[in-house]
């Protein structure tokens, strides 16, 4: 029988748990099994069932990934989760929504039905990691392997950890090094494609993709655009250091606007 409803996991960039329940799946389940549902949020699913398998083999308590969902607008998120337990089968609820994670963390908030709020997972930090990973030294725990930035985000001021890291979004483009490898075997050695460092350059590899898909050397488009997961906004700053400069970037967080402080602000 199951002893606890797992509910207010949350990681830092951001996973939250949450339901989910637009594409079902139909798998066998008993009253012990514990429930998984995951919003796809572009990163996969293979993972969570990966992780139900490893949990089963390690407690031997069935576990399954039982609704997938793209979950695009987080109605099932916001909704489920003020429904309580009571009125929910899902014993991990997985999604990637900040305004979940802020309304669970307004001091006051209550969420009927739950014991808890946030789960004390500082044992979970402090476990040893796999016989694999702990060839490169003894005593390796899987706190020893998070970046320390993340592992700070996660630390309470009470020592402890209530947060799992579970995804940070890049900021720069992502290229199809199989698409740019295959367009460069029939090029000759001064007319192959180079990777851009600036966007003047980016610009020019556009144009010599395209003109390589008019005449048939290639059939990959020179950019792929998503308008359904708009992760464009997040190359501003980037792009802004590039054309305004480091310094100028400094000075804004200091508060300055042409050397000197702006009026009313004295930077954070």
């Amino acid at each position: 029988m199951k002893k606890l409803r797992l509910f207010a996991l949350a990681g830092c960039a951001l996973a939250v748990f949450a339901s989910a329940a637009c594409r079902v799946k139909t798998p066998k389940v008993t009253p012990d099994t514990v429930q998984v549902a995951v919003a796809a949020r572009g990163y996969g699913t293979e993972w969570a069932e990966a992780m139900c398998r490893a949990f089963t083999r390690k407690t031997e308590i069935p576990s399954q990934v039982v609704y997938t969902t793209p979950d695009i607008n987080f109605d099932f998120v916001d909704s489920n989760i003020r429904l309580g337990p009571s009125k929910n089968t899902y014993d991990v609820m997985i999604s990637m929504n900040n305004d979940v994670f802020n309304h669970l963390s307004q001091k006051g908030t209550v969420v009927s039905g739950y014991d808890s709020v946030w789960a004390d997972l500082t044992d979970v930090y402090e476990s040893p990691m796999d016989t694999a990973f702990a060839e490169a030294g003894a005593n390796v725990k899987i706190k020893d392997i998070i970046h320390p930035f993340y592992y700070n985000m996660a630390t309470y001021s009470d020592a402890k950890q209530y947060l799992v890291p579970y995804v940070s979004g890049m900021t720069g483009f992502l290229y199809n090094k199989g698409a740019f490898d295959s367009a460069n075997k029939n090029l000759s050695e001064g007319s192959k494609l180079k990777l851009p460092r600036t966007t003047g350059e980016m610009f020019s590899l556009f144009n010599d993709i395209n003109g390589l898909r008019a005449s048939g050397g290639t059939e990959a488009y020179p950019l792929a655009y998503s308008g359904a997961d708009d992760y464009s906004y997040m190359l501003y700053q980037p792009l802004w250091v590039q054309y305004d400069g480091l310094s100028a970037v400094r000075e804004l967080l200091e508060g300055k606007y042409n050397g000197d402080y702006s009026q009313g602000w004295k930077g954070f």
